[in-house]
């Protein structure tokens, strides 16, 4: 989810909330960007596009689909998991 940074009733940046919750985790891998963590003032498409697509968001969504539904896993988080093991 991305949240608009407001300062002085004027949006100065926009951070994803997902890749706060869980930056530790996400720190981890290696497309891992400090960015929508920290806020980007520059927004356009082609970087959201980016951002949606990404490795790190799949991994955030999966972390907080996690959170959310306790022990049970995503189906997406199963099957990366299962690719990573196949002999």
């Amino acid at each position: 989810k991305l949240e608009k940074v407001i300062t002085n009733n004027r949006v100065t940046s926009i951070i994803c909330s997902l890749f706060k919750i869980f930056v530790n985790h996400l720190n981890k891998m290696r497309s891992s960007s400090s960015t929508w963590v920290d806020g980007t003032k520059s927004v356009k498409k082609d970087s959201l596009k980016k951002l949606l697509s990404s490795d790190v968001h799949l991994k955030a969504i999966d972390l907080n689909t996690k959170a959310q539904l306790g022990a049970a896993w995503s189906f997406r988080t199963k099957k990366k998991l299962a690719n990573q093991y196949v002999c």
